[in-house]
């Protein structure tokens, strides 16, 4: 990127993770070290992603700034 920063090659895919799978499997990637997330607003599953990074974000485990969405 231009400003220096690099985006990281593996990116986890969340293309038909349904909404009650989202709660276990996302908290579960990002803990193990997951910071590129490969979303798409037709996989129509964006409002349990970000119900799951506005916890860890609120609970401060990851800032924004730690992810490449």
């Amino acid at each position: 990127m231009n400003n220096g920063e690099g985006i990281p090659a593996m990116a986890f895919g969340t293309y038909q993770i349904k909404d009650e799978e989202m709660n276990d499997v996302l908290p579960t990637v990002l803990n193990v070290g997951y910071r590129h997330l490969d979303c798409a607003w037709i996989y129509h599953n964006e409002k349990s992603i970000g119900n799951v990074l506005q916890e860890k974000f609120q609970r401060g485990d990851l800032k924004r700034s730690d992810l490449f969405i």
